[in-house]
């Protein structure tokens, strides 16, 4: 949020912001705590920054989560994506230690974006002491959110770097049953019954339920409801009423 109010400074501010935000849902009796929390996050993250993925692996029933006031850089942190935007040969994860040597190499480039992600930073309130989040996947942390924040570290010749670091605790590596935001079966049904693909839609949730029991609960109760026979369809279909 400090991204998309720029103009809105001094921590005291955000300080009443973060508070207010934080009793929308201990004290609001409109919202549905967790249901509304977690779309709302959904539709921030995918909507301003397509943080695709994202609430899946916070919210996986086999994704346990720790924040670490100092993660160590070199030899276990690395990029959650290329960032060819700084070099076309950085495609793919980047892990601190390689970028460093990039780096090293290239003195010019190392300069130019060390001033441009500081300036960057300073476009809004102050953010860049915030944590990344960074998942551990085959014994690397990789950054799901502030790989900026992450290659400003390796510029600056920073060790380590805060962080909420996750790892999944059944050893498969892949995030299972979260939350599945119910505008992402809204967007599926409204979509299906717009291109005629209902047998298409029909096998795509069937599909997509037990991916979530949260997922299934929305699917039943919020999306497949009113009387418009597209959606009675399905739902007796998936759902045998």
């Amino acid at each position: 949020m400090r991204k998309y109010l720029p103009s809105v400074r001094t921590r005291d501010v955000w300080k009443n912001i973060d508070r207010d935000i934080d009793q929308w849902f201990e004290n609001n009796q409109n919202i549905a705590k967790i249901r509304d929390y977690w779309n709302g996050f959904h539709g921030i993250a995918m909507g301003f920054k397509l943080k695709n993925g994202l609430i899946q692996l916070i919210t996986a029933q086999n994704v346990s989560w720790v924040k670490v006031d100092k993660l160590p850089l070199d030899g276990y942190v690395a990029t959650g994506a290329g960032i060819e935007y700084i070099f076309q040969e950085l495609s793919g994860n980047q892990s601190a230690t390689d970028l460093r040597i990039f780096f090293e190499k290239h003195v010019d480039l190392a300069k130019f974006w060390k001033t441009e992600f500081e300036k960057h930073a300073k476009t809004s309130e102050e953010r860049d002491n915030f944590p990344i989040i960074a998942i551990k996947v085959k014994g690397v942390a990789l950054a799901h959110d502030g790989n900026r924040r992450l290659i400003l570290a390796v510029l600056q010749r920073k060790k380590t770097i805060p962080a909420y670091l996750g790892h999944f605790t059944d050893g498969t590596e892949i995030p299972k049953n979260y939350w599945l935001p119910t505008s992402v079966y809204m967007d599926i049904v409204k979509s299906g019954e717009i291109a005629g693909a209902y047998e298409e839609t029909l096998a795509l949730l069937k599909k997509m339920i037990p991916l979530s029991e949260s997922g299934e609960y929305e699917l039943r109760e919020r999306v497949l409801i009113g009387e418009n026979e597209f959606r009675l369809k399905l739902k007796r279909d998936i759902f045998g009423n």
